[in-house]
């Protein structure tokens, strides 16, 4: 299994402990000179399929713009291969240099130490590919997991470290696809074609990564390294000697429990805005001890147990009448206790009035559409159980059951009623995490973290699908726009140079207006208008008008004779860059020929330039100017911004502003899943704004339970002020 061509040999030693310096610098030399040999031949693999694989997309297409840039990027490919080849086992071999220089192992190869500034990863990759690599890792090591655990499991061994976890080891899937990443980046093709790259490496490592895998854990094996190691080896060393017992379940605030400081003691001012005007439920009777927490925490699990079997929460409605009643409940269940009535404490009728107005607060709240509000309020009593355990809950801000009730709240806020409650659905996914919650909450704090990263998991892959598609949504409209723009820029500039000419020969136009506007419209798209070359074709436009301008002195014609053969190559060269009919040009510049030639003797006879060409609107003329404040609403929309639409027949979508027209006044919305779904005016925005049937949902991405909080004290200050001065 190993390569014939390196001197591999094994000393006999105990292999069960760490290489000393020396045989660790043997052993990661002939293992980079294994690497250096083997791994380019995947590139060369993918190098035999590109040919094959692009030719099939470009006959399953039918533009032309995309067959150009497929066969302009099949060129560039084949040109800067070797370079490409040699850059990605630089780049890899760079990695691994890195991790041994950890273990004090310097200068492997000093020839092919990565240069500054060399390869290295992008500021902004795309996301779409991002996600194409992470597939193929995620691919690769699940399909390869026991030969890759096999030999990072050796590569730790030499290394000295008790693990080394895939994203570190510089052998395994992750480390060969950020090397060609990198190197797909360096090659500046259209990303439809970096796509088909990676597909290609896709293909090669999943299919025939697991024979490197073999081919390296043989080397080591033959040099000695952990032989016979097997997987069971592996699962063994990672369990501890001896077990430790399982971590006692506690509840969230325990004696020894330590805090940071918390900025601004939210509770704390909730207490004081409180205290000045609290009502006297609660209030001790003569002889009644104070409830303890345990006694608090038996009675809310009573009545949600009740709740639970008396399904008090509908699943269409909820008011703030069920919020209120879990209050007066608990209340009634700790000072009516028969045998043992008892009466709150003042911080524990803090607790229960700031929980409560929390999920008044919820209740309220317009950026949760109205059947989630009921989900999220039936977490009312375990959200009470937290505070009361952990009064924390409202002073730290990544609290983990003010994380996951943020996380409910934050996909509820994108979430659009379209009539599926299947337990794969938004709405069935948070139905789930409140049931669970409700069902299996007593006093665990663990619960809350694992639940949150459980049911964030799915948000973040939809998440990640959604800008996908909406990347994909903006890069095809502003494709389009920038195709109009430099559209208009050229009608223009032919206008502006057209306008006022009392002579034009016809062919002059014609060149003009089928071929030239085109080269400028090509150099415009590629280039820029900033490019020289745009000022080139603006230079040769202008010499081309020149050369037809009547000429009357024997100066001017004698530079115009040696004038025209520059200008008739530039516009050759410049039309078959577009691949302008050959034949056609010919016939033109024939044509062009004999007016030049007038145009020298002296005889070019006067023609009408035609009609008065008519200047396109300046940009400040293409600036909507709003004509009320619902108008200026929408002009000023934000970039990102959610609104809820209300149909003619009521039912409510959410939508999200994805990109806004500079040329027209054209707003374009996807929904939570990054798709189309709307394109609007300036005024039909604002009609819908005038009108009622749009909303803006405002600063649904602050956390909920901060905005409550804000609100919260915001409520309450200006009540004791209102207060306060009734009384004065």
């Amino acid at each position: 299994m190993s390569d014939p061509s390196l001197p591999i040999t094994a000393p006999a030693r105990d292999a069960r402990h760490p290489p000393d310096a020396a045989r660790l610098r043997r052993v990661a030399v002939a293992c980079r000179r294994l690497v250096e040999k083997l791994l380019p031949r995947y590139l060369d693999s993918i190098q035999e399929k590109i040919d094959d694989t692009i030719y099939g997309l470009v006959s399953q297409s039918g533009g032309d713009e995309f067959q150009t840039d497929f066969y302009s990027a099949l060129r560039t490919v084949r040109g800067r291969w070797p370079e490409l080849r040699q850059d990605f086992l630089r780049g890899l071999l760079g990695r691994y240099d890195r991790f041994w220089s950890r273990s004090g192992l310097h200068d492997l190869d000093p020839e092919a130490q990565l240069a500054p500034g060399q390869l290295q990863l992008m500021d902004e990759t795309d996301l779409e590919e991002r996600l194409a690599v992470s597939n193929i890792v995620a691919k690769a090591e699940s399909r390869y997991h026991r030969e890759l655990a096999l030999a990072s499991a050796r590569v730790g061994h030499l290394a000295g470290e008790a693990q080394v976890a895939n994203a570190d080891n510089p052998l395994a899937p992750k480390a060969i696809c950020d090397s060609f990443r990198e190197v797909v980046h360096a090659l500046e093709v259209a990303g439809p074609v970096r796509l088909v790259l990676y597909r290609l490496l896709e293909t090669v490592l999943v299919e025939r990564l697991g024979g490197f895998y073999d081919q390296l854990n043989a080397f080591f094996e033959q040099f000695g390294v952990l032989p016979g190691l097997r997987m069971k080896d592996i699962r063994m060393a990672e369990r501890p000697e001896t077990a430790a017992p399982a971590p006692e379940k506690r509840p969230l605030a325990s004696a020894d429990r330590q805090r940071a400081a918390v900025k601004g003691a939210v509770f704390q001012r909730l207490q004081d805005v409180l205290h000045r005007y609290r009502d006297a439920d609660g209030q001790a009777a003569a002889g009644q001890a104070e409830a303890e927490q345990p006694d608090l925490i038996d009675a809310l699990s009573s009545i949600q147990e009740r709740s639970l079997g008396a399904q008090s929460f509908a699943n269409n409605s909820i008011g703030l009448a069920q919020i209120h009643d879990v209050r007066r409940r608990l209340i009634d269940k700790i000072q009516n206790d028969g045998a043992n009535p008892r009466h709150l404490k003042p911080v524990t009728q803090d607790t229960i009035d700031v929980v409560t107005m929390l999920f008044e607060f919820i209740l309220g709240d317009q950026a949760i559409p109205d059947p989630l509000k009921v989900l999220l309020v039936r977490l009312q009593i375990p959200m009470l159980k937290v505070a009361v355990i952990d009064p924390g809950f409202f002073d730290e801000d990544r609290h983990p059951a003010r994380n996951l009730l943020n996380s409910l709240a934050y996909a509820a806020a994108r979430w659009t009623d379209d009539g599926d409650r299947s337990g794969g659905s938004l709405y069935g996914r948070i139905e789930a995490v409140v049931n669970r919650i409700l069902l299996e909450f007593d006093q665990d704090a663990t619960m809350f973290e694992a639940v949150n990263q459980e049911f964030n998991g799915s948000v973040i892959k939809e998440l990640q699908s959604a800008e996908v598609s909406e990347e994909r949504t903006v890069q095809t409209l502003r494709g389009k726009e920038k195709l109009e723009v430099v559209k208009l820029r050229v009608k223009l500039e032919i206008d502006r140079r057209l306008r006022g000419r009392k002579v034009l020969p016809p062919v002059v136009r014609t060149l003009l207006e089928q071929g030239w506007k085109d080269v400028l419209l090509l150099i415009g798209l590629r280039q820029g208008r900033d490019s020289e070359e745009w000022k080139q074709a603006l230079r040769v436009m202008d010499r081309l008008l020149w050369s037809v301008a009547p000429e009357t002195g024997r100066n001017e014609r004698q530079k115009l004779l040696q004038e025209v053969p520059r200008i008739v190559r530039e516009l050759r060269e410049g039309l078959v860059y577009i691949a302008f009919d050959a034949a056609h040009l010919g016939h033109l510049l024939k044509e062009l020929q004999m007016v030049h030639i007038a145009n020298i003797r002296g005889k070019l006879p006067p023609t009408p330039a035609g009609g008065q060409a008519s200047e396109p609107p300046r940009e400040s003329e293409r600036t909507p100017t709003p004509k009320d404040l619902f108008a200026r609403k929408a002009l000023d929309l934000p970039i990102g911004a959610w609104l809820e639409l209300t149909d003619v027949d009521g039912q409510k979508r959410r939508i999200k502003l994805c990109w806004k027209s500079e040329v027209s006044d054209a707003y374009v919305f996807v929904n939570r899943r990054g798709q189309k779904v709307a394109e609007l005016d300036l005024d039909e925005l604002g009609g819908l704004f005038r009108n009622h049937r749009a909303e803006l949902l405002r600063d649904i991405e602050t956390p909920l339970t901060d905005r409550a909080l804000s609100y919260m004290m915001q409520t309450l200050e200006k009540s004791g002020k209102a207060g306060a001065h009734n009384a004065g």
